[in-house]
């Protein structure tokens, strides 16, 4: 009798466990995945670059354009919210899962009115998940799709910016480029920010000649077809070096680049090295 009440109360206890389970809407496992992809800091600069290098007429280039988006702090709702900052202006995007639709995420822009938040109807979407990715479309027909590496705006046109997440380097430039363990003096301007999306920054050289020279990042994705014979072209990390004449012009010095999935480069032209890292130097962990 003992082992049979025994054997009982475990076959409750295991009914139990696996009751414990309570599955979620597929909706609901997309918020979650959606959320988590969504922010960052995103660019069009590869598009930009190469709407002039096609030259294309004025009206069918995409100018820059740069969104961030950061959780929203002061969201209290259920689902998640997001600001969403473009060409200087905010807007909150709401997501949320709703009853009546298993599979899709509702995502609502509010515009700040005072101290409140308003919906604006007109960019309403519906956003399911697709290849690797996901997709929002309005009642006009507009749109986004988001993945990992990229965000697409689309107006309705079937042309849609094209945008790329974009990664933080911590850089530096010492003048001139100290190599070969020569132990002579040089300038170090130091805690630059690059991203990779065509971040720049400039800076005077602290000598006589004062010198306007710039550091400029970028992840090149190309859009055209650019080799010899056929030949693919492979996108590439890109560090450039340019200088700022009296005149007014920018000069060129030279270029670095490497695997476009690198996480840092460098550069040394002699007269002056510059080195970019995600992970700055200070926290560099010792390697074999």
């Amino acid at each position: 009798m003992t082992r049979a009440i025994a054997i009982g109360v475990l076959a409750l206890l295991a009914g139990a466990l696996q009751a414990q389970g309570m599955d979620s809407t597929p909706a609901e496992r997309q918020l979650r995945i959606l959320a988590g992809m969504l922010p960052g800091h995103y660019s069009n600069a590869n598009q930009a670059y190469f709407d002039g290098r096609r030259k294309l007429p004025e009206t069918a280039r995409h100018g820059k354009l740069e969104i961030s988006i950061t959780p929203a702090t002061d969201y209290s709702g259920s689902g998640h919210a997001f600001i969403w900052r473009e060409r200087g202006q905010e807007a909150r995007l709401v997501l949320t899962t709703a009853a009546d639709d298993p599979v899709g995420i509702r995502g609502e822009f509010e515009l700040r009115e005072g101290t409140t938040w308003r919906i604006d109807p007109a960019r309403s979407l519906r956003i399911v998940r697709s290849a690797e990715s996901f997709t929002g479309r309005s009642a006009d027909g507009g749109g986004i799709q988001i993945s990992a590496r990229e965000l697409w705006l689309d107006s309705g046109n079937g042309d849609p910016y094209w945008l790329e997440r974009s990664r933080g380097f911590h850089c530096y430039a010492d003048i001139p480029g100290v190599g070969g363990g020569r132990d002579i003096p040089f300038q170090r301007y130091d805690d630059i920010r690059l991203h990779d999306q065509g971040g720049e920054h400039w800076f005077t050289t602290r000598d006589a000649e004062q010198r306007q020279l710039g550091l400029r990042l970028t992840r090149v994705n190309w859009h055209v077809l650019n080799e010899a014979n056929g030949n693919f072209n492979r996108n590439s990390l890109v560090l450039y070096v340019s200088e700022r004449l009296a005149d007014g012009s920018e000069k060129e010095h030279g270029y670095a680049f490497t695997d476009p999935d690198a996480d840092r480069i460098g550069l040394n032209l002699k007269w002056m090295l510059a080195n970019c890292a995600m992970t700055p130097r200070q926290r560099a962990t010792p390697e074999m």
